[in-house]
């Protein structure tokens, strides 16, 4: 269509500057950006201000002879409601005409020629608006988005409104002359007590210090990098941008510590304070305070900084009990297996035997149950992460531990709102806490607030720059929304900053598959396996396999894969579809849709309204035969406004094998338009069947030029 030259320049509408030319929405709430085809209709609309515009009208317009369904338009009018803020009950922009079509009713107002324009902004390259839920970025089973499963406890070893390699951020920064590092206290003496230990009083020291005003502190995630091991002082205040590093050593003995800790200026290299604590294992706590008060008083050298006696504030005074609470948190330091997992439960509830009202603990088995159900490892015990989390509300309700994992079950259970103001309090409190700004940035993302998540992607890398937890996510939120190519940095940033990770080198595989450069992942995916072998790991290297064709190799990855995480239906899903391409397992293959299902269904009891999971559900009961359980389920799954392509690719899979060719062409369309990888389309074998549509292809012409 050829809007009119003037409107095409841009307007107001309500509260709204529309740019149709960039595709943009800039209004108070900020700018939202619109995909070509839906500003393509809200055009029809002005074109035709406060008149009915009939569906097949704006049909022809909009999609000419493509127009062979009206869900794209009715998704494009969904989406232009969301950005605007309008409510299609009571609209105050587009109203919805029953049986006829739609009609603008706000007044369009050119933009004068003299009128300023705003500063720009800086832009991504024209991203498709995903929407990825919790379930469905963690367990993408055809994508390979199993990479997201449990991103905030596994991604200790792994979103920008510009891309930004961490080299860029870097160069930007100065560092703050109130800034420190605190890195793990090293174990003198051999067995894993020490290690726990030191890590242990290292974290406490490091949360006591972010809660005082007008000092920096480098997050955990940064600070406890085990590359940072081999470094000199100098280069550890570069990497981590801080002025001053406390470091420090523990040796244990039955009950006596002797504890060694020191201050130094990284500019320098030079001690500003040094002290050695021969003392017993109840002193332990002691320790901690007096460590943190001679560092103040060191600092207060060059700055008056304030401290008060709630900064010290614990919440247990059992040594017992802390010390069965830092073995908990040991187990989830490495790859978070179901073993690790369950070690981790058992410590966190053997603490709370000796202070059934510690809260941190309470904070520590929430968030660890919480992995396991976001594992699919125990969808059944939401119930015991409530009460984990409630009592760690009850008994330490300011701790950041209770806050952010208090958020992550509200984020899970679909109650964003309440799961925002969760981490912008720990935000507020603690500033360079990357891992609640990375899950402020998933909210965003849930809910379709695409350039708010990149803002949030931004900030966690700034506030950590040497943070690989960051780089991964927003190495996810690239691919998820079809920028695999951008993707491939930021993972690559992750291999540097965590070099001996599997997970890192299995998320960079999965970059370089969603590009379609399905050698180079496999790559990356073995270096995977090398490190450490993990059910992401073997899914990952199975889902390379099935888009190489492989299928007997594939099967082999993804049942490994169940062997470490039964609990998971993308992965019994994945082997169902690998053994679909072989001959004779019929039996083996509808068993395992059967149990993909199974858990499908689980998942969906904790969260009925899960887009993705309804969607791939209906594809398992469809390849099950049961066409009536896969209408319900799209049904449900459709119903729901949403730009998150991996449910489509479900709707279409499912109705392939229903025999509803035309349903099936239009779901992959929609699919495509919304960033589903082409090359991972060409390589589908369950796709073959629609490849060849007319509509598609052109489609993806269009598609392949507008990427490039």
């Amino acid at each position: 269509m050829e809007p009119d030259s003037e409107l095409h320049r841009g307007f107001r509408l309500g509260e709204w500057e529309v740019r149709p030319a960039e595709g943009l929405l800039i209004g108070l709430q900020g700018r939202r950006r619109l995909q070509p085809k839906c500003i393509d209709v809200l055009m029809c609309l002005v074109e035709h201000e406060d008149q009915v515009v009939t569906r097949d009208e704006i049909l022809r317009t909009v999609w000419g002879e493509r127009a062979f369904t009206d869900e794209p338009l009715t998704r494009c009018i969904g989406d232009l409601r969301k950005a605007l803020g309008d409510n299609r009950e009571k609209p105050q922009y587009v109203q919805t005409i029953p049986k006829r079509g739609y009609r603008l009713i706000t007044k369009v107002i050119p933009l004068s020629p003299s009128e300023p324009e705003p500063e720009p902004e800086p832009e991504t390259a024209p991203a498709p608006e995903a929407k990825p839920t919790y379930f469905s970025a963690l367990a993408t089973y055809r994508l390979p988005a199993a990479l997201l499963a449990g991103l905030a406890a596994i991604f200790t070893a792994i979103g920008l409104l510009s891309p930004t390699t961490n080299q860029n951020v870097q160069t930007t920064l100065t560092t703050n002359d109130h800034s420190i590092a605190v890195l793990p206290f090293e174990a003198m003496t051999s067995g894993t007590n020490n290690d726990w230990m030191g890590r242990g009083i290292s974290e406490d020291l490091l949360n006591v210090l972010a809660r005082i005003d007008g000092l920096e502190v480098a997050a955990r995630t940064s600070s406890f990098r085990p590359s940072l091991q081999s470094m000199d002082i100098r280069d550890i205040g570069k990497e981590l941008n801080v002025r001053y590093v406390l470091e420090g050593s523990i040796r244990r003995s039955d009950d006596r510590l002797k504890i060694a800790a020191q201050l130094i200026d990284t500019s320098s290299g030079y001690h500003l304070w040094s002290e050695v604590y021969n003392r017993t294992t109840s002193d332990v706590f002691t320790i901690q305070s007096e460590i943190a008060e001679r560092v103040v008083k060191a600092l207060k050298l060059v700055t008056p900084i304030g401290l008060s006696s709630e900064q010290f504030a614990r919440s247990t005074e059992s040594v017992d009990a802390y010390d069965y609470y830092l073995q908990a948190r040991s187990f989830l330091d490495g790859p978070t297996t179901v073993e690790a997992i369950s070690n981790a439960i058992r410590f966190y509830e053997r603490a709370l035997e000796f202070d059934p009202e510690y809260g941190e603990a309470y904070a520590g088995l929430c968030s660890v149950r919480l992995k396991a159900v976001g594992d699919n490892q125990a969808p059944d015990t939401m119930p015991a992460v409530r009460q984990a989390c409630d009592a760690a509300t009850k008994y330490a309700p300011e701790s950041p531990l209770t806050r952010t994992a208090l958020g992550k079950l509200r984020r899970i259970s679909g109650e964003l709102q309440l799961a925002e103001d969760e981490f912008l309090q720990v935000i507020e409190q603690y500033p360079a806490y990357t891992e609640a700004r990375v899950e402020l940035a998933l909210v965003y993302a849930e809910r379709g607030n695409l350039e708010a998540a990149e803002r949030a992607y931004q900030e966690a890398i700034e506030v950590g720059p040497g943070d690989p937890l960051g780089y991964s996510h927003y190495c996810l939120f690239l691919w998820t929304n079809g920028r695999a190519a951008e993707a491939i940095p930021m993972c690559q940033r992750v291999t540097e900053l965590q070099p001996g990770s599997a997970q890192a080198y299995s998320n960079l595989g999965i970059a370089y598959g969603v590009s379609g450069d399905f050698e180079q992942a496999a790559v990356a995916y073995r270096e995977a396996i090398a490190r450490k072998p993990s059910s992401l790991a073997y899914s990952n290297i199975g889902i390379n396999y099935y888009y190489l064709g492989r299928y007997e190799d594939a099967a082999v990855m993804f049942r490994e894969a169940i062997k470490l995480a039964p609990r998971n239906f993308t992965f019994w899903g994945n082997l169902g579809d690998a053994l679909l391409q072989l001959p004779d397992q019929e039996q083996e293959t509808a068993a395992a849709y059967r149990e993909a299902r199974k858990l499908a269904e689980l998942d969906l009891e904790i969260n009925p309204d899960q887009d993705f999971t309804l969607a791939a559900l209906a594809h398992f009961c469809a390849r099950l035969g049961d066409f009536a359980c896969a209408r319900n389920r799209l049904e449900a799954s459709l119903a729901a406004e949403s730009t998150e392509f991996y449910k489509y690719y479900y709707a279409a899979l499912a109705y392939i094998q229903m025999d509803e060719y035309e349903n099936a062409v239009a779901e992959t369309m929609r699919a495509v338009e919304f960033g589903f990888p082409l090359e991972m389309l060409e390589a589908e074998p369950l796709l073959a069947s629609v490849r060849g549509n007319e509509r598609l292809t052109l489609l993806i012409e269009e598609e392949t030029d507008t990427r490039k």
